[in-house]
């Protein structure tokens, strides 16, 4: 019976080539459009999800209370961190990192150049954020100064193999060598943290970097908060706690700064500030893309029910012969 089917809907398909190419197609390209869209759409509402966890992101601002102005950074000085850290009770992890692009490296012993970024990152980096380590012990990975972790990518591409803890890189505009300590999965696509180097935090001290500034808004700060933490409250709490530690400094300056809280998962898409790890996109946009695949699959499927109706008057003798014949109802269709 099915080759029955099957053979009749071939003597159709070529008895009726145009209609049955633009009904085909027409659909077929329909769901195809709308399927794109609806995996983009997926990729953005899952963008960083690797990374669970009650995480947040410190926000700076400073402004100037004579003239109204005010500029807002996702990053902040290298200290902030340490100071929330000591004052309240409510963030029971703090992340600094600190982002380097055209970084030049090179094997000890080689003469091949490369240009890369990099990142230094506090030790506890890996307790914090979804980095899983194939080689190398998350725990004591960042914790000596000069330690440096890689992506399985960057392995085969220095070294040609996976295993490379104890080997070295060379930092020479900074006369660093870098010991690995580790090596991690490569990142996902859809992550704001796609880092191939991680080095120690501690390293940046040997690389003449101030950790002691308020100032300096090039370090970005994470925060994992306890469990049932009032998030609100703390926020509030944080706004102004540079007053306590450089109050005489702002007086000064004229400058006042801010803090505020990100959720870690909401910085792709509800996030546009001075200094993002990367180029955000807005959750406006992605809506509007889910609308126009819904309506896309809308559209198709009506046009494909038009064209099947339409037909549907030219196929009455085909019915009739098969209703006296016998033929179920579901035979008919």
């Amino acid at each position: 019976m099915k080759k029955h089917y099957l053979l009749i809907a071939l003597r159709s398909f070529i008895k009726n080539k145009a209609y049955s190419l633009l009904t085909i197609l027409g659909l077929t390209l329909g769901i195809f459009c709308a399927l794109v869209i609806f995996l983009f759409v997926h990729d953005e509402l899952t963008y960083d999800s690797t990374h669970q966890g009650n995480i947040f992101r410190l926000n700076a601002a400073y402004h100037l209370p004579n003239n109204g102005g005010f500029e807002q950074y996702a990053a902040s000085g290298p200290v902030v961190g340490e100071m929330i850290t000591k004052d309240f009770p409510e963030v029971a992890e703090v992340v600094r990192t600190r982002k380097i692009d055209d970084v030049i490296v090179e094997r000890p012993g080689g003469n091949d150049k490369t240009y890369e970024k990099m990142v230094a990152a506090d030790s506890n980096m890996f307790d914090v954020f979804n980095f899983p380590l194939i080689i190398g012990d998350p725990q004591k990975a960042l914790v000596e100064p000069m330690s440096l972790v890689i992506s399985r990518s960057m392995a085969m591409k220095y070294f040609n193999k996976a295993d490379v803890v104890g080997e070295s890189l060379k930092l020479p505009e900074d006369s660093v060598v870098l010991r690995i300590t580790g090596v991690m999965e490569d990142s996902r696509h859809n992550t704001q943290m796609k880092f191939d180097f991680i080095f120690s935090f501690e390293t940046l001290k040997r690389m003449h970097y101030r950790l002691d500034s308020w100032w300096n808004y090039s370090f970005h700060t994470y925060l994992l908060l306890k469990p049932e933490t009032d998030v609100s409250l703390l926020e509030s709490k944080i706004k102004f706690i540079s007053r306590k530690y450089i109050a005489d400094q702002e007086d000064r300056s004229g400058y006042r700064q801010e803090y505020s809280l990100t959720p870690f998962s909401s910085i792709h898409l509800y996030s546009n500030l001075r200094s993002e790890l990367e180029p955000n996109s807005r959750a406006s946009y992605v809506y509007i893309f889910l609308a126009i695949g819904i309506f896309i699959l809308v559209i198709a499927s009506i046009n494909f029910m038009n064209l099947a109706t339409a037909k549907a008057a030219t196929r009455a003798k085909e019915i009739g012969l098969r209703k006296v014949a016998g033929a179920f109802r579901t035979q008919l269709i």
